[in-house]
């Protein structure tokens, strides 16, 4: 612990001394265009109206405790309760876990895997090159295989949310990071010396098997294409699709200059505008 909490702390002092910049990436651009994209679709509006309704039974009612009627207090508390029952238990089977299995064995290939940067497969393969062993020697390169590497992806939403061993992970209170597995599901691991060239080679060369995972739910890829109109002027054509065709050619004109639209055009958005937000 005391490793680890050194290395915290040269890692905030780098940040401190020194602000890095934030360049946008192509990734943050599509995320941004995709949200955008969204909350003018009625099925998601839909869905967030439908969360804001199961909202109010989630939320902490306003304003101070002792001015919560009995009902919400007494609700308050058996949630309390029910939670500091559940952390105790916890903290109590953390106890267990690192009497049975934090020996002086398991705490050292911790420190060889700070200090070394092997984790436990790695620490296995090394000390079978050391003894010089053939068989033990071949069993590991077969059992890694492509795992010895500056990189190694991980499927972070089946490996988290359902673990093979139910007493793997203990994530049922972080539910922001449930949310979070959900969204991002498969993470890549970077190992603590690894150059931005290994990243990008182990992505460019992985990225059949990291896309297999990703794809599993049918997920469809977001694409960046640059637009011909901006959002403003689509928005705007929308609001106003029910509007006689000259005037709303008339009312285009004035607000958006030089547009260069023309009746079909102006209906052929409509149109893909429908489609995009009405699935229609």
């Amino acid at each position: 612990m005391e490793r680890e909490d050194k290395k915290h702390s040269v890692a905030k002092k780098a940040l401190e001394t020194k602000e890095p910049t934030r360049k946008p990436t192509k990734g943050h651009v599509k995320m941004r265009r995709y949200i955008d994209d969204l909350v003018r679709r009625e099925d998601f509006m839909e869905a967030i109206k439908n969360l804001g309704k199961l909202e109010k039974d989630f939320q902490i009612p306003s304003g101070k405790y002792d001015e919560w009627t009995p009902e919400q207090q007494k609700k308050h508390d058996a949630l309390n309760a029910e939670l500091a029952s559940i952390i105790e238990g916890y903290g109590l089977l953390r106890k267990r876990a690192n009497k049975l299995l934090q020996s002086k064995y398991s705490l050292y290939r911790h420190q060889i895997a700070y200090d070394f940067g092997l984790d436990g497969f790695l620490q296995n393969f090394a000390k079978a090159l050391i003894e010089k062993d053939p068989a033990t020697i071949q069993f590991w390169e077969q059992y890694i295989g492509g795992d010895a590497d500056m990189c190694m992806w991980a499927a972070a939403y089946m490996d988290e949310m359902w673990p093979t061993n139910e007493g793997d992970e203990i994530i049922h209170l972080s539910p922001q990071r449930q949310l979070s597995l959900i969204a991002y599901p498969v993470a890549i691991r970077i190992h603590s010396r690894a150059a931005k060239a290994d990243v990008l080679d182990y992505i460019e060369k992985q990225w059949i098997w990291i896309e297999s995972l990703l794809r599993q739910d049918g997920a469809k890829l977001l694409k960046l294409r640059k637009r011909k109109h901006s959002q403003e002027m689509l928005d705007f054509i929308w609001d106003n699709q029910n509007i006689p065709a000259k005037k709303l050619e008339k009312m285009i004109d004035e607000k958006f200059p030089h547009n260069g639209l023309i009746y079909s055009e102006i209906y052929k958005l409509i149109s893909l505008e429908k489609e995009k937000r009405l699935g229609k």
